[in-house]
């Protein structure tokens, strides 16, 4: 995989410098540099395409501080299996969201749920592109059998 990465011009609190999952060029990629100056973070950009590589990042140790535009960013990572974030919170690893709905329970609730029916309706697309292929692969199975 192509992983795009840049680091920004800001100052870092840490020794290290954060991961920006965010794609440099995008329409969220102000937003994301400024949450970093807020803050005083310096990051290593890289794209939501590649959250697998940023996963391999957080597990080898070289990077413990991740930021992401949103919730959804993570959890759909999380459900499509390229974050193992279990072991992200075993290693301490810091995850910030540039948007974010705060400490209202019902708001976070709100966030997962549209994630996940988002994730459900992908999931579901690609289950039935599967079968449809499954059937015709069948269909011209049954078809070769009959004929010889």
């Amino acid at each position: 995989m192509s992983t795009q990465t840049d680091t920004t011009t800001t100052t870092s609190k840490a020794t290290e410098p954060a991961v920006a999952v965010c794609d440099r060029r995008g329409p969220d990629a102000a937003r994301m540099e400024a949450f970093l100056r807020s803050r005083g973070t310096s990051a290593r950009w890289m794209a939501l395409r590649d959250l697998d590589d940023v996963d391999g990042e957080v597990i080898a140790g070289r990077t413990r501080h991740v930021v992401f535009v949103s919730w959804r960013d993570l959890l759909e990572g999380i459900w499509y299996g390229e974050v193992a974030y279990g072991r992200w919170l075993a290693a301490g690893t810091r995850v910030d969201f540039v948007d974010s709905p705060g400490n209202d329970a019902s708001e976070c609730l709100a966030t997962v749920s549209r994630a996940w029916d988002g994730y459900q309706r992908t999931r579901r697309r690609r289950q039935c592109v599967a079968g449809l292929v499954l059937s015709v692969i069948a269909v011209i199975a049954a078809f070769v059998v009959v004929r010889t």
